[in-house]
């Protein structure tokens, strides 16, 4: 069951915990912290260093991430930073714990109402804890229906639709606030959106939009419909990608040095969760 109350989420030593508001909004599930959420942000944390690795040459933050100087305590190398796109962020806890614990620069979008609510305020209130990490967050509205409807995401620089930058009014107009649109990801992440069938087609489109050859997809769903599902499976395959489902063991009984401390026990739902890998039929291996 989704938690709808302020939440704690542990981090990695020596990173201070996350703190997490809901907002009551009644038109949207991403005001609510749903277990698949933290089955997936556990899952990433415990990724051996190896997996850690940028996948492409140049992942070098710039300024506009709102990044800050690496801590040394990252599990990243401070020249080297995965790059990361969050979609369906809600309160923004993968795309947050990715930047504190990661050291990782990620765009975290959503649906302008949510984005005008909990998640801009999430991302805010745990500002100090990514920098300390040495990651950065951005917060961007995004509508899965524009990859539908065949809008390209307007080239850096380029025509901007109104709302699609939060924030963008206070930003330098050489910049646009759009420069994310031409990153290379080396991850795509996405967790409890595969609930509703209409959305399937939206969200595979926005993830070919912005995947690239090297880019993994990270998948965190509740089990609710089968048919929904297999339906994004289906369309990823269709797409050229291959999955593979993660055994994910309880909370704290992963691999690494893990994200929980002792005593804290297993939240409620996550055990019908689970998370699954995407990447590219013609890479091969790989983080």
């Amino acid at each position: 069951m989704p938690t709808t109350h302020p939440t704690t989420f542990p981090l990695p030593p020596p990173h201070t915990p996350l703190t997490l508001h809901p907002s009551f909004n009644p038109t949207t599930t991403g005001t609510t912290l749903w277990p698949s959420s933290r089955l997936l942000t556990s899952h990433l944390l415990t990724l051996p260093r190896r997996h850690l690795a940028p996948r492409y040459p140049s992942s070098h933050s710039p300024s506009s991430s709102s990044s800050t100087r690496p801590n040394r305590s990252n599990r990243t190398h401070r020249h080297a930073r995965l790059k990361i796109l969050d979609l369906g962020s809600g309160l923004g806890l993968v795309a947050i714990a990715c930047g504190a614990a990661l050291g990782a620069d990620v765009v975290a979008t959503d649906l302008a109402v949510v984005v005008d609510g909990a998640l801009t305020a999430n991302v805010g209130a745990n500002r100090g804890v990514v920098a300390a990490g040495g990651g950065g967050v951005m917060v961007r509205v995004l509508d899965w229906e524009d990859a539908l409807r065949g809008d390209e995401a307007r080239r850096a620089g380029g025509e901007q639709e109104d709302g699609d930058d939060k924030g963008g009014e206070n930003e330098e107009k050489e910049g646009n606030g759009e420069e994310w649109k031409e990153w290379n990801f080396d991850w795509i992440t996405t967790s409890d959106t595969l609930y509703h069938a209409p959305l399937v087609p939206g969200l595979l489109a926005t993830i070919e939009r912005f995947a690239g050859a090297k880019t993994v997809v990270w998948m965190g769903f509740e089990r609710r419909d089968g048919e929904v599902e297999e339906r994004a499976r289906e369309g990823m395959r269709e797409m050229g990608w291959k999955g593979r489902r993660v055994r994910v063991g309880k909370r704290g009984g992963g691999g690494g040095e893990g994200v929980y401390g002792e005593g804290v026990e297993e939240e409620e739902g996550e055990e019908d969760c689970e998370v699954w890998r995407w990447e590219r039929v013609r890479m091969r291996g790989g983080g």
